[in-house]
This record gives structure tokens, C-alpha cells and sequence, in this order.
């Protein structure tokens, strides 16, 4: 591997290097590969392809996978509820990881908020992934869920989601 590592960096370019064989490197089951195919994305990366990279990373299980497809997601899925609804088996795998990959969660969460606000397309798009989110153990995680479908409900109230706001009772000398 390591002869093959030096060689692709020593006698391949861009030309011969296409997304489409960096994806499949990033693809190995291996931890070696998989980190030499994120090394080569960056170094040959062309932001005409990043719509293409994060698509297709993003169907990868593996956690450094996950966490690397979050750099990708404010340039290339930022204002796109077609951007959001196609990321959304990747927003629910990396979501529903139990005990795993906080940092992209963390990411993963803030930019859905973000995006959830932005319009009714991509806010329906995202309650649809925090209603399957908010029934979840992790009570960071519930907290976060609840607080970014509280924001979609004000903004949009017409958009049904599986909370319940109730006005608060204000006693008086209590």
C-alpha cells in the first residue's frame, strides 16, 4: 500500500485522478485508504465537484467519513432543500449513532437549524429528520432536537411537527 500511496502521489495528477477514483478510494474498508483518499480529495479538489463529493461521501457508514462530509456542508448544501433532502440518510445514520461522532452531530444539528429556517421547503424537509431524532435517549441531543423544532414551529407554524406548544400559566404572588 505504501509503495501505491507514493506512487499515485509522485505520478498521477488531477487528469488521472477523477472524483469518481477518489470516492472509490475513500470507499476502502481500510483506515489507511480511507485517510489517503481524504488526503487526495483536498489536494486535488475543484469546487465544481463538491456537490459530487459530498453526495457520494456521505453514503459512507464509517465515523471519520461522517465527520469529513461536514466540511462539505455550508459550501455545497447550504440554500438547497434538494442539497437537503437528498443528505437525508446521512443526516439520520450519523444522527442516530449512539455514543458516536459528537463532533458531526454537533455540525450536523447547528446547520439543519440553520437550513430549517431559511425556508418552508427545506424547514419541512429538516422536522421531517428531527421528529424521527427527537424520540431519541440522548438528552443533548433531545434538547437540541426540541429547541430547533420550537424555532421551525414559530417560523412556520403551518408545518406539523410531533411537538405541542403550550402556553405558559403566569401566576401572580406566588
Amino acid at each position: 500500500r505504501q509503495f501505491w500511496f507514493a506512487f499515485f502521489d509522485k505520478h498521477l495528477t488531477d487528469k488521472e485522478l477523477t472524483p469518481e477514483i477518489i470516492v472509490s478510494i475513500c470507499d476502502s474498508t481500510r483506515d489507511d485508504v480511507q485517510k489517503f483518499g481524504r488526503e487526495t480529495i483536498q489536494k486535488y479538489f475543484k469546487s465544481e465537484h463538491g456537490v459530487e463529493y459530498m453526495l457520494k461521501l456521505s453514503e459512507h457508514p464509517t465515523q471519520n467519513m461522517s465527520l469529513f462530509v461536514t466540511n462539505y456542508l455550508e459550501n455545497y448544501a447550504a440554500d438547497s432543500s434538494e442539497n437537503l433532502a437528498r443528505l437525508s440518510p446521512y443526516f439520520i445514520r450519523t444522527l442516530c449513532a449512539v455514543n458516536r461522532g459528537r463532533v458531526a452531530k454537533n455540525r450536523i444539528l447547528s446547520f439543519l437549524e440553520n437550513e430549517a429556517l431559511k425556508s418552508e421547503n427545506s424547514a419541512i424537509i429538516v422536522s421531517e429528520i428531527l421528529a424521527r431524532q427527537s424520540a431519541t435517549v440522548a438528552i443533548g441531543d433531545k434538547a437540541k432536537t426540541i429547541e430547533t423544532m420550537l424555532k421551525i414551529h414559530r417560523a412556520f407554524p403551518a408545518i406539523i411537527l410531533p411537538i405541542k406548544v403550550k402556553q405558559t400559566e403566569t401566576r401572580i404572588g406566588v
